[in-house]
Parts: structure tokens; sequence; C-alpha cells
């Protein structure tokens, strides 16, 4: 059995959750993993950028198409029976397992909680802030077009992220009791939430007689 810390992080669209992911990781000295990177490692495995974004596309359609696919999946008990689109996902999984067998890392998104629930050190965190300040982050982090800089844009974002996360599984996207801890990134700093995160990560090793930091004795505090 493994015995070293994985952490996932889920987040609504503006939180800032991936930039705490990764100063979360720099401070642990582990891997960090994004929908940016494991699209790259799944580029380098054959799966083109045309089904990956099929798989994103048909990921968030109507909830009438998920629930049939996940009778399909039922029925035929094979991943390779699925749509070509559907295999991206299973790939992209088994990167992420990989990436938590091989050691400690720090993972944002891609259902990676899901993913790994069954992992024994797998520590779930979302993070979360009211909307209007989600936007004014977003506005300034992803300069975003007068169209788009409104409630309604965060709102589908986030609506993509729970429809991804459902099509594939059925773990609570947001709710509380699908995380070890969920944090209000709009009420204070990022760099407070990665501390807290790192408090909460360093008394859970502390219990579960881990190694922490992962890969250095250092408290890099």
């Amino acid at each position: 059995m493994n015995k070293h810390l994985i952490v996932t992080i889920s987040r609504q669209f503006g939180s800032g959750g991936k930039e705490i992911g990764r100063k979360l990781a720099e401070k642990m000295h582990v891997p960090f993993y994004d929908k940016t990177s494991i699209i790259q490692i799944s580029k380098e495995r054959g799966i083109t950028q045309e089904l990956l974004t099929e798989a994103e596309e048909r990921s968030n359609d109507s909830l009438i198409y998920s629930l049939a696919m996940k009778q399909y999946v039922s029925k035929n008990g094979d991943i390779h029976t699925l749509p070509i689109y559907d295999q991206a996902y299973s790939v992209q999984s088994h990167i992420i397992q990989e990436a938590a067998q091989n050691g400690p890392c720090v993972i944002v998104g891609r259902s990676a909680d899901y993913i790994l629930k069954e992992f024994p050190h797998c520590i779930r965190f979302f993070i979360h802030a009211e909307i209007q300040k989600r936007l004014e982050r977003a506005i300034e982090l992803y300069h975003l077009s007068p169209e788009d800089s409104n409630e309604t844009y965060i709102r589908r974002k986030d609506q993509r992220r729970s429809n991804y996360h459902h099509y594939y599984n059925d773990m609570g996207w947001g709710e509380a009791s699908s995380y070890h801890m969920v944090l209000d990134s709009g009420e204070v700093e990022l760099d407070d939430c990665t501390r807290m995160m790192w408090d909460y990560l360093q008394a859970y090793c502390k219990k579960k007689d881990l190694e922490f930091p992962p890969l250095s004795g250092e408290d890099n505090r």
C-alpha cells in the first residue's frame, strides 16, 4: 500500500484554486498537475487535440446524454467499447493514477478527487468565493473581453466544471461532504489559503505517521 500524500484541488472559476495549488506544490517540493499538463501528456500518448476538445464538449452536453452514456458504460462494462472521445477521459484517468502512484503530488481539477478516491492518503480540497470577487479576479487574470465580464459568464464556467465532474462520476462537486476542507478565497489572501492547507496536511500526516513535507524535512514557512 502506498504511504505518501496526494493533494487534489477542485475549485470554482476565478477562485484562484490553480494558483493556490501551484503555491502549495512549490512549498511541498512536489510535482504539480493541472488541465494543461495532463492534456499535454495525453497528446504525447496519442490523443489528439480534436478528441480532447470533443471529450470536453460531450461532457457538457445535456443531462440526458450524460445519463445515456452512464447506462452505456454499465451495459457494456468495458471502457474500450466507448466512443473514442470518452476514451480520452480514460487516458487522462490513467495519467492521474500514475502520477499518484509515482509519489506525492498536487493535482488541480480533472476529477482527480474522484479518480483517486480509493487512494489511501488523498486529501481533497475545494476553493470557492463570492461571485463578484471571482469576476474581479478573472477579469484581472484572464483579461476577459467586455462581453464576458459579467456574472453570467462566471456561472457558465462553473456549470461546465460541474457538468464535467458529474458526467464521469457521482461525487458532489462543491458539496462540503465531498472534501476534507473547503476554503473561501474571497475572504483571505491566496497565500493564507495555502498556509491553512499546509497546516491541515501537516496535522493529517502527523496523525497518520507520514513524512511531511513529503520530499523534504524542512518546514518552508
